[in-house]
């Protein structure tokens, strides 16, 4: 007759441990992996399910179940925290310059009867890239393109706000409270004086 692995939950022990992962009492779980234990005592149930998740084999097993559950949920997740500081840190690093460019536009300067002097001028004029010579991180900062009587108009999200969460995250931005008065030392206990 084979020996059972001191290692290994018993099947009612991974019945009780799964109905944990799903989220019920260790009294339910209890009782629904030991069904006989619904005509007991509350107090019982308690007792006996509390010292049995307190057994190494069984909290280890649930441990070990309940991060596979975390895993697979972050996994299933729409959206990453690690998508959504990528995100914002392409809006915060965006420029006008990824989306436009000023340039310099040379034009021969026109006689009175029409034909070319040989004479040039030049005038700045803004042009915006076509969306192929936007870096990818950067159409996301975009939030709209739009054709307006003067021309095409980028609009971007707000960059600011963008640097304000991504500090936020990182803790750079922190309050500072001063506090004004002495400290004076009575029979070992500290007062704050005005």
């Amino acid at each position: 007759m084979a020996s059972e692995n001191k290692d290994t939950v018993t099947v009612q022990q991974d019945k009780f441990i799964r109905e944990l992962i799903k989220g019920k009492s260790q009294r339910k779980a209890y009782q629904k992996a030991y069904p006989a234990s619904k005509k007991w005592l509350d107090k019982t149930v308690d007792e006996r399910a509390s010292k049995l998740f307190k057994s190494d084999k069984v909290n280890t097993r649930y441990n070990i179940l309940k991060e596979r559950v975390i895993k697979a949920a972050e996994n299933d997740c729409i959206i990453t925290a690690k998508q959504v500081l990528q995100e914002l840190t392409n809006v915060a690093l965006a420029n006008g310059s990824d989306f436009a460019e000023i340039e310099e536009i040379k034009y021969e300067i026109e006689g009175k009867d029409g034909t070319g002097t040989g004479k040039y001028n030049t005038y700045k004029a803004v042009t915006v890239k076509s969306t192929d010579e936007v870096p990818q991180n950067r159409l996301s900062a975009i939030a709209g393109i739009e054709q307006t009587n003067f021309g095409i108009r980028v609009r971007q999200h707000n960059k600011l706000r963008a640097l304000e969460l991504l500090g936020k995250h990182l803790n750079i931005f922190t309050e500072k409270i001063e506090i004004s008065g002495s400290m004076v030392i009575f029979s070992g206990e500290d007062k704050l004086e005005d």
